[in-house]
């Protein structure tokens, strides 16, 4: 069953390659001039909001393994 599978989906991306060709698209926002904006502001991500992400997660997943 899985081989059935993997060869149909093997067969849809051979199609879908030979028909549809590759459009490459611009990501730069620009205004109705044509001028490009200036890159938004970033935060950053400090060590600190990294752990507050990552060790609830951890102590979620072992106590549902335990």
């Amino acid at each position: 069953m899985a081989i059935s599978r993997l060869t149909r989906l093997v067969t849809q991306s051979k199609n879908i390659s030979r028909h549809e060709p590759i459009v490459q698209k611009r990501t730069a926002t620009t205004t109705p001039s044509g001028a490009i904006l200036p890159e938004p502001e970033k935060t950053p991500f400090g060590l600190l909001s990294i752990v507050c992400a990552v060790v609830p997660g951890l102590l979620i997943g072992a106590a549902i393994n335990t």
